[in-house]
């Protein structure tokens, strides 16, 4: 049953699309790959949000009986939270296919690209697979379309910690792509970048699927992304937007905009239900008329539901320049809520007038209010923004110094001096936003004065976020000296900045650093597949391998007999999709000599996808079970060379996506001149 509206347009009844009661949604976190730990805090906020909003129920399982047909055809919604081939029937993959085909939406947020990559229909609905995560730090992330009802409270760009996704089979031909990872925020050159057009998504939506829709986002590794009120606010629009609920997708409300009704719009507001509200408000501020402007001011007035007052707030902030009269008589608004979106608004509107309310904000006492006043700050040109922007640099709050940092230019004169001032005296007191800082000024890496700030950070107080990018920054630096750095961070006791000075050097032969590292092995003998049910149930198995060094040795693998055969890695990645077989759930074996001319006591540094075991001369020296991506020297193991040769044998577990493998020696002392790696 629908809610009615009573003559308007002179017609006697116009059904509207908000439903007479919450949404059901079913959140599944069943997982049968990597769990994130975050599954348990979206266990947590998703259904509070739904009560919170009015909006939704949610049921959470892990049980994937809750997706046969006899359940699964109750909800209007289904959230994925997944990995992994999950254990559905046949009846309940078509089903679930059919349900969206019959007007259900589906929701897939972070991972549910890493699920089903045996279930090709699957990868097709939520429109590509998880290909690796080459970044996982603060990234700054562009908005396609400002106008879909998900992401239109995110403006034109906003930053997040997020663990970004790059996904294969996807392209932005087949969805219609909302955001967009900004480049400019990130290396693209870092290790695991695959895809050659540099197009990241994050998140996108289709509007294809039968009567059904489809929105999956990649936000959601980090738990405070779910705590997040801005991937609240996406939720909550993509839910309306699924069940068709939102303005744009209500043919009456459509029909009053049309029709320039603004009573008609302010009628809506009253007949619907509490968590449907703002859908007519925002209609009301799609009309962009004097008359439409008057009752938004009206509508944001104190006494109105809290979701109306919002949308009225941001319906007053279009368009760009508009009067911000109405905005700022609610600046001083009990509500803190109201406070920061009458901030939003007024940083939207880049109204030089808002400038004094706006750097009083920055001093208001609830931290949410003080990060939207500079962020707004950061959108005026105009003097006294810009030295608020500079004082905010030093606030307490990180997320005001993030706000800050983005909206000022390293190359001014002024904010390269603030930067490098506070780089230089209170490292410490920064935490990571000191590594924003850093990415800041690293165009200027080469100039001595940079430099040195830059250098000199690697030995002080600073969080390791920051020490990290000072140490990219060095290596692009350009300057002779960096050397010497990046080869002293190539043996840190900090695993993060050790992996920095690896990711920062790739590419560069590091045989050639003072003997302390070997190339990585690229002249292999691999054997397989051999059968590897679920992704890792292999790992513990011994194969003909691991006991049999004859290399005409025949085994019986999983399709078939295999023997040895030669594999290089040119690159240093031995791929072995393409080196034993191209597909999932398998085990294979890559093995090579390591000549030394006299006994030798070094580091063995692995990167594996997924886990491995490794064992040199038949002794089993490092044992990792593991669903993980390859990151290249991510493992390190003090190994004893024998002289003459040391075979070294390596097993590789694969569950889906990629089958890789690195390995080289290392030896902080040097003296690795004389090894050689062979088949």
């Amino acid at each position: 049953m629908r809610w009615m509206l009573l003559g308007l347009l002179g017609v006697s009844s116009l059904s509207l699309a908000a439903p007479t009661a919450p949404v059901k949604l079913l959140l599944v976190t069943k997982t049968a790959g990597f769990r994130h730990g975050s599954c348990d805090v979206a266990k947590i906020e998703v259904p509070a949000l739904g009560q919170r909003s009015g909006l939704f129920e949610a049921k959470v399982t892990e049980d994937v009986a809750d997706l046969e047909p006899d359940s699964l055809n109750q909800y209007q919604v289904v959230l994925f939270f997944t990995t992994g081939e999950l254990p559905m029937s046949d009846a309940a993959k078509a089903n679930l296919l059919a349900w969206v085909k019959r007007g259900g939406g589906f929701l897939g947020m972070h991972s549910s690209t890493d699920t089903f990559y045996r279930w090709p229909e699957y990868g097709e609905l939520v429109g590509g697979y998880f290909d690796g995560h080459p970044w996982n730090q603060v990234v700054n992330v562009k908005i396609d379309d400002p106008q879909h009802p998900a992401v239109e409270h995110l403006g034109a760009e906003f930053q997040i910690l997020e663990e970004v996704y790059q996904y294969r089979n996807w392209s932005r031909d087949k969805v219609h792509v909302l955001m967009t990872l900004d480049n400019a925020s990130v290396d693209v050159n870092a290790a695991g970048v695959k895809r050659a057009d540099k197009d990241f998504g994050i998140t996108w939506c289709k509007d294809d699927e039968g009567a059904g829709r489809v929105f999956v986002s990649g936000l959601g590794h980090h738990d405070g992304a779910w705590r997040d009120p801005r991937v609240h606010q996406m939720l909550l629009g993509a839910v309306k937007w699924l069940t068709k609920s939102d303005w744009r997708s209500d043919p009456a409300l459509q029909a009053l905009v049309k029709a320039a009704d603004v009573d008609g719009l302010v009628a809506a507001v009253g007949a619907s239900r509490a968590a449907w509200q703002d859908e007519p408000v925002k209609a009301l501020g799609s009309l962009g008329t004097p008359a439409a402007a008057a009752k938004l001011a009206q509508l944001g007035q104190a006494g109105r539901p809290l979701n109306v007052r919002l949308a009225a707030i941001a319906a007053l902030a279009r368009p760009a320049g508009g009067d911000p009269a109405p905005l700022l008589v609610l600046a001083g608004d009990p509500d803190p809520l109201v406070r920061a979106a009458v901030c939003t608004a007024l940083g939207q509107q880049r109204a030089a007038a808002a400038e004094p309310a706006l750097v009083k904000a920055t001093q208001d006492a609830v931290a949410e209010v003080r990060l939207a006043a500079v962020q707004a700050l950061g959108k005026l040109a105009t003097p006294g923004a810009k030295t608020a922007l500079l004082a905010a640099l030093r606030a307490p709050d990180e997320n005001q110094r993030r706000a800050a940092l983005s909206a000022l230019t390293a190359t001014d004169p002024a904010t390269r001096g603030a930067l490098l001032e506070l780089l230089r005296t209170t490292p410490q007191t920064l935490g990571d936003s000191g590594a924003a800082m850093v990415d800041k000024l690293a165009a200027q890496a080469g100039e001595t004065a940079v430099y040195e700030v830059l250098a000199g950070l690697l030995g002080s107080a600073a969080s390791g976020a920051t020490k990290q990018a000072a140490l990219r920054a060095v290596a692009r630096s350009g300057r002779p000296e960096a050397g010497e750095l990046l080869t002293r961070a190539l043996f840190a006791t900090d695993d993060n900045l050790r992996r920095a000075a690896i990711a920062a050097l790739t590419g560069v032969e590091l045989g050639t650093l003072g003997g302390k590292l070997t190339p990585h092995v690229r002249a292999w003998k691999v054997i397989g597949p051999f059968a590897n049910p679920n992704g890792q149930d292999a790992h513990d198995t011994a194969y003909g391998p691991e006991t049999s060094t004859d290399p005409t040795a025949e085994f019986d693998g999983a399709k078939g007999k295999v023997t040895w055969k030669d594999a290089d890695a040119p690159n240093g990645r031995l791929n072995l999709r393409q080196a034993i077989a191209n597909g999932d759930n398998f085990a294979g074996y890559a093995a090579c000599t390591i000549v030394a001319p006299a006994a030798l006591t070094c580091e063995l540094r692995i990167g594996s996808d997924d886990g491995a075991k490794a064992w040199l001369n038949g002794q089993l020296i490092y044992n990792r079970k593991a669903f993980r991506g390859l990151v290249v020297d991510d493992e390190r193991v003090t190994i004893n060379l024998q002289p003459g040769p040391n075979r070294l044998l390596v097993k590789v577990l694969q569950g889906a996506g990629d089958w890789l493998l690195t390995a080289r020696l290392a030896r902080a002392e040097g003296g690795l001149e004389g090894l050689k790696l062979e088949r």
